[in-house]
């Protein structure tokens, strides 16, 4: 759990949480519970394997139909996230990240990592994530 091997007392730990789950940033978490930054970032850390550990990409699938029996849109998106110092222009060395967003209320999405977005890829992504019958 997030909890294990923690150190530190309950309450600042929950604090922890807490701000984190507000979007404070770590020098207003730091002032607010008097944890020293270095534990701020382990925790910050231990928080971000334990929610991608409970991740199940097996379960995400977007689109299909509504209640209404109408057909939902899904968007799908590439982009490459990375960056460049000094040289603009120059090649980004970074990762692809393809991403679909449910064009509802919901606004269900999903976002993978891809080594290259060949037709193949895309498709396979598609094919996994996004029902049938979405537009």
């Amino acid at each position: 759990s997030f909890f294990f091997n923690m150190k530190g007392p309950l309450n600042k730990r929950l604090l922890f949480l807490y701000f984190w789950a507000a979007k404070s940033s770590m020098t207003q978490i730091e002032l607010f519970t008097g944890l020293a930054p270095v534990t701020i970032r382990s925790m910050r850390s231990n928080l971000y394997y334990a929610l991608e550990e409970s991740l199940d990409e097996s379960s995400v699938e977007i689109g299909g139909y509504d209640a209404n029996g109408e057909r939902i849109i899904v968007e799908v998106d590439e982009s490459k996230f990375g960056k460049v110092k000094y040289h603009r222009g120059h090649p980004v060395e970074g990762v692809w990240v393809v991403g679909g967003v449910e064009k509802t209320a919901d606004r269900k999405m999903f976002v993978s990592t891809v080594e290259n977005r060949n037709g193949w890829t895309m498709k396979d992504l598609i094919i996994r994530f996004v029902k049938p019958g979405s537009i």
